[in-house]
């Protein structure tokens, strides 16, 4: 009897060819290139990302600092109006503190008073925001 081999001579066989060529490790000019424009990409973006944050944080501090004022204003109405001439001390009025403008509306109705402010200043050139605050004093 002849003895069969274990192995075809098919499964033996090498899976890739050798063509004498080396495969050479490192990249190429075009890689480097590719991932040049890609990092640009990123920093650009990055930097415009980091201008629109700068001018929000920059609206939101003129934001709370005309609610602040405004609030001084508000609450410098309440005091006059604690004091011995009462609410007769209330009226329509405008002042003007740093970039914000302020101007009130008093309305009576029995013995409540509703003081309505309004507050404007500057967010960008040439562009103005308004605010509104009111609240009610009983005398």
């Amino acid at each position: 009897m002849i003895p069969t081999p274990r192995h075809s001579a098919r499964s033996c066989r090498p899976l890739y060819r050798r063509t004498g060529h080396t495969a050479r490790a490192g990249v190429t000019v075009v890689e480097v290139i590719v991932a040049m424009i890609v990092a640009a990409i990123g920093v650009i973006a990055l930097a415009s990302t980091n201008t629109l944050l700068i001018r929000l944080v920059g609206g939101g501090e003129r934001a709370s600092r005309g609610a602040f004022v405004a609030q001084q204003q508000l609450e410098s109405m309440r005091a006059d109006a604690l004091t011995a001439t009462g609410c007769a001390a209330l009226a329509n009025g405008a002042d003007t503190t740093g970039i914000y403008k302020l101007a009130w509306t008093v309305t009576t109705s029995g013995a409540a008073h509703s003081i309505r402010l309004i507050m404007t200043y500057p967010v960008r050139t040439g562009q103005v925001r308004s605010d509104t605050l009111g609240t009610t004093l009983t005398c």
